[in-house]
């Protein structure tokens, strides 16, 4: 079984499933930066019932950028697999790490609360108990334990790294840049992403109630409200892409980088007065204070793109 006494979590922003697979990229590989390579951008459902399902979270395909550069990560789902060849599949491929709706996870704060997808990894198993041994991400706990019988029934799905013996290759910076600059220069059927945003900022302005928006979600922490979770998720695709700016290590996206910080400054300010109307039971947010944030963001990303595309 592969020792995983070495293994850390990463530090960053993001979801648990970035997250962990930032974690195994860097302990596997020695670096995780250029993960998100592909990590900005803006989608929407027009047919979605509300303003948070209208959001649609384009942060890119963060397994494929993984596997361009050896990790091997390999999905299985649980309906193909018994307990048997998973214990086999973690004697090989140590940890292996899981896939479960946090509605059925009842160590965590959001049990019987909320459905949505949450991660755990898979460490090691125990005959004499029938029960694997787990690590969450938060709260973190190396003595967790999930029986037979929840994984068998909760597990959706799980993945596990092979990754290969090569040694990662640092490519020209505008080739780790390209994807982005390629993502808000495309058009779909909702136009530029620039399109996109308008539409977005004219549906706040008609459909936005938040009484709506947390109606069915007032015993969950803030942050899992889903449009509050959507929001969350764009700023935080910010501070990543500033990790893979690190990661670039170029004098000349120093610049770059202080428009990140602007773009992030308003998408935060614009959580942060949601979440204090949500606090005190305020409804009366201003919809043209959101619609001006997102503006003023859009503003930004827009001068970011310019920039970026000098490198091309």
């Amino acid at each position: 079984m592969r020792n995983i006494d070495e293994f850390q979590f990463v530090d960053i922003e993001s979801d648990c499933f970035d997250m962990l697979i930032a974690s195994l990229t860097l302990w596997l590989k020695g670096e995780y930066r250029f993960l998100f390579t592909d990590c900005l951008g803006f989608q929407v459902n027009p047919n979605g019932a509300s303003p948070a399902e209208r959001i649609v979270i384009d942060k890119g395909d963060i397994i494929d950028n993984a596997n361009k550069n050896g990790m091997g990560i390999h999905f299985r789902y649980m309906k193909d697999v018994d307990v048997n060849e998973l214990v086999i599949l973690l004697d090989q491929y140590n940890p292996l790490m899981a896939e479960l709706d946090e509605y059925n996870c009842f160590w965590r704060k959001n049990y019987h609360k909320i459905h949505r997808n949450h991660y755990v990894l898979l460490i090691d198993y125990s005959a004499k108990e029938s029960s694997f041994a787990c690590i969450d991400t938060y709260p973190t706990n190396r003595n967790f334990a999930l029986p037979n019988e929840f994984i068998l029934q909760n597990m959706k799905r799980f993945l596990y790294a092979d990754p290969d013996k090569k040694k990662l290759i640092k490519y020209p910076v505008e080739d780790y840049l390209f994807p982005t600059i390629k993502k808000f220069s495309q058009t779909s059927e909702m136009g530029t992403i620039w399109d996109r945003y308008d539409w977005f900022i004219d549906d706040i302005g008609l459909n936005f109630d938040i009484k709506k928006e947390i109606e069915d979600f007032s015993n969950i922490d803030i942050i899992y409200i889903p449009f509050i979770w959507k929001l969350k998720n764009i700023s935080w695709s910010f501070v990543q892409f500033r990790y893979l700016l690190d990661y670039l290590d170029d004098d000349k996206l120093t610049n770059i980088e202080k428009k990140i910080s602007e773009i992030r400054k308003h998408w935060e300010v614009m959580i942060n007065s949601i979440a204090m109307s949500i606090i005190r039971h305020d409804s009366s947010v201003s919809i043209e204070n959101i619609q001006d944030y997102i503006r003023k963001a859009v503003y930004s990303e827009k001068l970011l793109i310019q920039e970026l595309s000098l490198y091309r």
